[in-house]
């Protein structure tokens, strides 16, 4: 009958993601605000005396507060804490080289591109101040210290001072990642929980480019022609290794 009817476009299927909140994440954010409430009593009482416990009261911090969710990177932490922290200004950061870190400027730059080889930890302002209050800890060695201490030891050992006998009782350092996990789910936007965890990956800056979005200056740098040559001067002063004496002077203590 020439009759012309307009056919409607093929329906377009939408998958429609689950959310990511569980019943299960009740207890969980009840038992979290429990560990913050011990956490801030420990810390008003003192900086522990043992090394090992500083280290392990900085984890806690780590992954509760600085977003450091993945056991791999956090059993690397506490030997990145005696030669991997750099600090522009406020900012304080720790390279943590799955591996050694290189030497040669270039491999580096390449390197830290790698999410599988390289992760650049920012600090939250609590764990800030707990490692500048660990740099100022009067111990023979230091640095080598550090890089004998075990990650889940330490976490253990401080997870049991600040947990036993407090009602708590014992919380293993899986289910410490867990809690930190699903709080950082209700906290923080989704693709950011998501990177914390590692399942968004992403790649991070080299050196210089982070300078320059640190600084909003750029700093052309020349670099170095022999294996060992030092950093041009400009670069040292604005971007260094944190230690004793760079402290920032309105650091506050614990003690």
């Amino acid at each position: 009958h020439g009759w012309q009817i307009a056919l409607p476009k093929p329906p377009a299927y939408v998958s429609r993601e689950g959310s990511l909140l569980r019943p299960d994440m009740v207890k969980s954010l009840l038992l979290c605000t429990r560990l913050e409430r011990v956490f801030s009593r420990d810390l008003e009482e003192g900086l522990p005396e043992t090394i090992e416990l500083r280290v392990g009261q900085i984890l806690f911090s780590a992954v509760l507060y600085g977003g450091l969710l993945q056991g791999k990177w956090l059993r690397l932490l506490p030997g990145a804490l005696a030669t991997q922290v750099r600090q522009h200004e406020s900012w304080l950061w720790v390279d943590l080289w799955n591996g050694s870190a290189p030497e040669d400027a270039l491999h580096r730059a390449r390197s830290q591109k790698n999410p599988v080889q390289y992760l650049r930890w920012f600090a939250d302002p609590t764990t800030q101040r707990l490692i500048y209050q660990l740099r100022k800890m009067s111990v023979e060695n230091l640095e080598d210290a550090l890089q004998q201490i075990k990650a889940d030891k330490a976490l253990r050992r401080y997870l049991d001072k600040i947990c036993v006998g407090k009602g708590l009782g014992k919380i293993a350092v899986k289910r410490l990642l867990r809690i930190a996990t699903d709080r950082s789910m209700t906290c923080l936007p989704p693709f950011l929980s998501a990177y914390a965890q590692g399942r968004l990956r992403t790649a991070n800056l080299h050196d210089e480019a982070l300078l320059r979005v640190l600084s909003g200056r750029v700093i052309p740098l020349k670099r170095p022609e022999r294996k060992n040559q030092p950093w041009p001067r400009a670069f040292r002063r604005s971007f260094r290794r944190s230690n004793q004496k760079q402290e920032r002077q309105e650091s506050v203590s614990y003690t």
